[in-house]
């Protein structure tokens, strides 16, 4: 593992560890990108039913209003 991967790993493992809210961590590996042709990106919510859960919803609706998003929940 390179060593800029393993800071963010440890930056985002303290992040989660102490934050006095919930916390959603989102990762782009470059292909989110809008492709020529208006292909959406699609973007998965798993929903269980939690506050988590919940809070991860009303992220999803913000990105819906991106016309280059396709969610699947």
């Amino acid at each position: 593992m390179e060593v800029g991967y393993f800071r963010f790993r440890l930056v985002n493992q303290k992040v989660l560890q102490l934050a006095p809210c919930l916390v959603g961590i989102l990762v782009d590996r470059g292909r989110g990108k809008q492709q020529a042709g208006g292909t959406a990106q699609g973007v998965v919510l798993v929903f269980i039913g939690g506050t988590d859960d919940r809070e991860a919803l009303t992220l999803a609706s913000f990105m819906l209003k991106h016309t280059g998003v396709q969610l699947t929940a």
